[in-house]
């Protein structure tokens, strides 16, 4: 690029005098340069052109491109080195090389500068990404690195040194693996070998903004004779230079916001230095709702996981450095390493993102807090969008990295927490988030070996309403936390904007298409108005009407991201929409001038397609342009309520008004007549309504629209009065309205009024022009639902169905859904379409249903006006049976082998529904006896789940004494043992192990059973089916 024009070397001797430059303009000089070196140079995928692809200036700059005509620099993932290198002899001596570079990459991609014997050998190398030897050898070092990466335009020098003899290569080497891709790969451009000498560069650059006065200044330190400036100017694309700048500052024209790019060098006597390069960001206070870009030492919090807060200041040390904890992010290429390069750390459509934290660890945490006034007439929603880069260790969610939002009061205290307040934490309890593959950076390698990369979330908008708190001082805190076991960390990119809560209207007219747009940031369901199911009729920002002939009403709830419970709603009538300008006007000769101030009245009317009545709403139209004086080619201008001064000669004039909704554009026009100067006017405006007679002005009476005046001399002053009056005729209409609500809906409230009954009611209103308007209003009211039902239902689980009852007060019941929100057991006792019974809700106990608390959703249908939901607990209690009565004085819960299967970890006993004290076992002893007029039962928490539910309720009975004998106790294997009682029961025997050997049922008299084969000592368990239980020990020997 012909950088300036006093350029050190002239374009046809880019190579002389000891000294070496090259801008890639001159032909014949990038003739010189030998691209893509080597014999396998044929098979790079990504190559070394000269071209047009980008510059630093001018039209042409060295890059590395994957297109095959070099058009873009863009670049593919596989794995090489591509060489590029200027064979070049200098005297011997020290020299500067210098050169303004930019790539984004990965950060396992890198350019590479190297300054080395021309004899080396250098091929490119197609068949891996690993870095050729000579590289290592050979690169030099700028800024500490030899690799260069993730920077946007920059200049970068080192000193080399030549022996006088040796002929050199100055060579560029781009090398990028094989996993992905972060373009613009290396770009180079101006190209400067100069001799050392003792001009020292510019230091300390730095740029301040003055709004106010439109101007930013440069300013630098140094000694030099004179200095030469080039920019790049905030949202300008050509450079801006000037030469021979004798002070340390420059000020310039400034009307935009973003990043300067600026290069300083020193001529010191006609010796030049290597340019210095140098970035700023700039910005302008009072442009947004929230100085988004103002941080400082008094809202930038540092400390760690327990406080962010626990210290004021602001850890700036520029975006690139790892240790900035509050930085402002301003290049729009620029993607973080941590998220193989495809995080964009400045979302679109913004000029910067502030970070907060970084990709240290130790438990460090940040805080940013703005300060913000809520005037909900144009900033009801606060949008944040934000990025975040998260490790995720696996930790208790209040121990992970995370990044949260706080909106306070006046007081330190959270505004809303459930429906403002969100908390962020990668992979819990947001969607969205990506698995990094590469590092990028890491905190301390040495300790994270057995880490993985981060988590990262793409940017993402998210609303918070503030329309309930209008003039309200709130603080936005937002603060990200690295975990706090002091291993792995989190920071969050973010910008800040406002908007209004309204539905936007995009279309007008009759279109095919009607569409309405809800506010940025949320969730979304439109429904049609009045239905109180809020049938889904769309979940889209935008809601897009296809039917011409559809003029319902649609609300819509705009739902928090963040807290799904929380949302407000909005309404958009499908009426087509246009515009309707319309003014009024005053006139007055002041000085004798004809000046005439209008006020715009125009506003946006609905007319319904099907009756053509016409709806004025207090809604603006987009905009309003006014032309004073169409006969004479005057201007359209946007203003409101302007004022205009026309000639003093006066005449008729016809002033044109377009307004404009959307796509649709109305027009309107009126005739001014003005006097001749000499006149003072007075201008009366009135309106009569049709058939009502006339007016009296100036000695008639008027009763047809238009201006009339009448000439009123004014003896000694300047100008005669002339008063003119400004006569509007309305017209009277009848409408009639038809309406259908249900009982649900009254009182019903319409024009002002509230009814409480179906009927035929006559409205009279005044319109526009103060004349009557009759409206017949036809109310008809159908019955809703109305119905009571119980909050909890309880059943015993070998029942044979759930009942649940209610009582009907209103409406009818077509019929039912029964919906468990817990899945399993909604497959097994779900309901769809049942039919409705007298006032009880029957569901079939399915077989196997485990006991448990299960919470349903019963759908009362409605086919007039609406269905009814209403939540019920269900309580399944164990059946009785899982209690067994063991005498007059002991009951007992069955065990797992008897109970279905259940273990218990814990047991409390209750009397007639109070707990008993202690009673904490398997078994309730209760010395006095059991009483047979009370109702026992049992809390039981199972051991797998934890689950606590009660047994249904059982009533002792009173056994009489019952004599059990067992004979012999001592037999032989293959003997018997004979079992007598007085109540029929169960007989069981069992080995000392605990198996079961025989089962045999009692006839109440004489059992015999048989002996087991085997010798050993067993157990007999005799359960009598009153309850009473014996056991008895007997030994079994072998007949030899």
């Amino acid at each position: 690029m012909p950088l300036l024009a006093f350029i050190l070397l002239p374009a046809t001797a880019a190579y002389a005098q000891g000294a070496y430059s090259c801008d890639f303009e001159d032909e014949a000089e990038n003739g010189n340069w030998t691209l893509n070196s080597g014999a396998n140079s044929g098979a790079l995928i990504n190559r070394w052109f000269i071209g047009t692809g980008t510059n630093n200036g001018g039209k042409k700059s060295l890059y590395i491109s994957s297109d095959p005509a070099g058009a873009t620099t863009d670049y593919m993932a596989k794995g090489q080195t591509a060489v590029a290198y200027r064979e070049l002899t200098l005297p011997a001596g020290s020299y500067e090389l210098s050169f303004d570079w930019q790539a984004v990459g990965l950060p396992s991609d890198g350019l590479y500068a190297c300054w080395m014997p021309a004899a080396e050998q250098t091929p490119s190398m197609t068949s891996n990404g690993n870095l050729p030897p000579w590289v290592t050898i050979y690169a030099s070092e700028f800024d500490g690195t030899t690799k260069l990466n993730s920077s946007p335009w920059k200049t970068v020098s080192d000193t080399i040194v030549s022996d006088g003899v040796t002929t050199y290569k100055l060579l560029f080497a781009w090398n990028n693996g094989d996993v992905a891709t972060a373009p613009p790969a290396a770009c180079i451009d101006n190209i400067y070998i100069l001799p050392v000498s003792s001009c020292r560069k510019p230091e300390n650059i730095d740029v301040t903004s003055d709004h106010g006065n439109g101007t930013l200044t440069i300013t630098w330190d140094g000694m030099a004779d004179s200095y030469d400036v080039r920019c790049m100017m905030p949202g300008k694309d050509e450079w801006q230079e000037q030469t021979g700048i004798t002070g340390n500052s420059l000020t310039l024209d400034n009307h935009a916001e973003g990043p300067i790019y600026v290069y300083i060098r020193s001529n010191c006597g006609g010796v030049y230095t290597s340019w210095v390069s140098y970035s700023h960001f700039v910005w302008f206070p009072g442009l947004r709702c929230i100085e988004l870009f103002d941080l400082n030492d008094e809202n930038c919090f540092i400390g760690g996981d327990l406080d962010p807060r626990a210290t004021t200041q602001k850890v700036d040390l520029g975006y690139k450095n790892r240790a900035s904890r509050h930085t402002i992010h301003y290049d729009i290429y620029e993607t973080d390493p941590r998220t193989d390069g495809n995080l964009r750390t400045v979302p679109e459509g913004e000029i910067a993102s502030i970070r907060l934290g970084n990709w240290n660890i130790g438990s460090e945490a940040e805080c940013i807090e703005y300060q913000y006034t809520v005037d909900t007439t144009d900033n009801a929603i606060l949008l944040l969008k934000y990025a975040a880069v998260l490790q995720d260790p696996g930790h208790p969610a209040e121990n992970q990295p995370r990044f949260t939002l706080r909106v306070l009061d006046e007081d330190g205290e959270s505004l809303d927490e459930t429906c403002i307040d969100a908390d962020f934490v990668a992979g819990l309890n947001t969607q969205g988030w990506i698995q990094a593959v590469s590092w990028g950076e890491r905190p301390i390698p040495s300790q994270l070996e057995g880490s993985e990369p981060p988590k990262w979330k793409d940017w993402t908008t998210i609303g918070v309403n503030l329309k309930d708190h209008h003039g309200k001082n709130l603080t936005i805190s937002l603060r990200t936390y690295d975990c706090n076991q002091t291993g792995h960390y989190g920071y969050a990119y973010f910008t800040i904007n406002c908007s209004d809560a309204k539905v936007r209207g995009l279309s007008c007219g009759e279109m095919d298409e009607n569409i309405f747009e809800a506010p940025d940031g949320f969730r979304y369901l439109w429904y049609v108005y009045g239905d109180e199911s809020k049938t889904p009729v769309s979940t889209a920002q935008r809601l897009v009407i296809n039917d011409p002939t559809d003029t319902r009403t649609y609300a819509c709830d705009v739902i928090s991201l963040a807290h799904s419970e929380c949302y407000y709603t909005i309404y958009a009538s499908a009426e087509p929409r246009y515009p309707w300008p319309h003014a009024t006007y005053t006139v007055s000769d002041a000085g004798c001038q004809n000046t005439v101030t209008f006020t715009d009245e125009s506003c946006v009317i609905r007319i319904n397609p099907e009756t053509g009545d016409t709806t004025y709403e207090a809604q603006e139209c987009d905009s309003v342009f006014w032309n004073f004086d169409m006969d004479n080619g005057s201007e359209w201008v946007r203003d409101e309520d302007p004022v205009h001064l026309y000639p003093q000669e006066g005449g008729t004039f016809r002033v044109g008004m377009r307004a404009h909704l959307a796509e649709c554009v109305e027009y309107n026009e009126f005739t001014l007549t003005l006097p001749e100067l000499g006149y003072k006017r007075d201008t009366i405006h009135a309106h009569i309504c049709q058939g009502e007679g006339g007016i009296e002005f100036g000695g008639g009476i008027y009763g047809t629209a238009g201006c009339y005046s009448d000439t009123i001399p004014l003896p000694g002053e300047a100008c005669d009065s002339i008063s003119t009056l400004d006569l509007t005729v309305g017209i009277k209409t009848d409408t009639v309205i038809s309406d259908t609500i249900c009982t649900g809906d009254m009182p019903h409230e319409f024009m002002g009024e509230t009814y409480t009954e179906g009927g035929s009611y006559t409205i009279t209103i005044d319109n526009s022009f103060q004349c009557d308007s009759v409206i017949t209003y036809n109310l008809i009211v159908n019955e809703s639902l109305d119905i009571q039902i119980g909050e909890e239902a309880e059943a015993c689980a070998d029942d044979g169905e759930i009942e649940i009852p209610y009582t009907l007060a209103s409406g009818i019941v077509s019929g039912f859904d029964v919906t468990f929100r817990e899945s399993g057991i909604n497959e097994m006792m779900g309901i769809t379409d049942g039919e409705a019974g007298t006032g009880v809700i029957a569901i079939p106990m399915a077989e196997g249903v485990i006991p448990d608390h299960y919470v349903a959703d019963i759908l009362f249908k409605n086919m007039e006006c609406g269905d009814t939901t209403i939540a019920v607990t269900i309580n399944i209690n164990y059946p009785d049976s899982i209690v067994i009565q063991r005498w007059n004085d002991v009951l007992g819960i069955r065990n797992s082998t008897y109970n279905g299967g259940y273990e218990f970890a814990a047991f409390q006993w209750y009397k007639d529904g109070q707990p008993i004290e202690g009673a904490i076992h398997p078994n309730l002893y209760q010395s006095e006896g059991l009483d047979t007029n009370a109702l026992y039962h049992a809390a039981l928490t199972r051991a797998d789940d934890g689950a606590t539910v009660l047994t249904c309720p059982i009533q002792p009975i009173r056994h009489a004494d019952t004599e059990i004998e067992v004979t012999p106790t001592v037999t032989f294997a293959g003997g018997s043992v004979e079992v007598k009682s007085r109540a029929e029961g169960e007989i069981r025997v069992w080995s000392t192990a605990g198996t079961a050997v025989s089962r045999t049922r009692t006839d109440g008299t004489h059992t015999t059973i048989k002996a087991p084969s085997a010798a050993g000592v067993y157990i007999i368990e005799i359960t009598l089916d009153n309850g009473t239980r014996h056991t008895e020990k007997i030994i079994v020997r072998n007949i030899n």
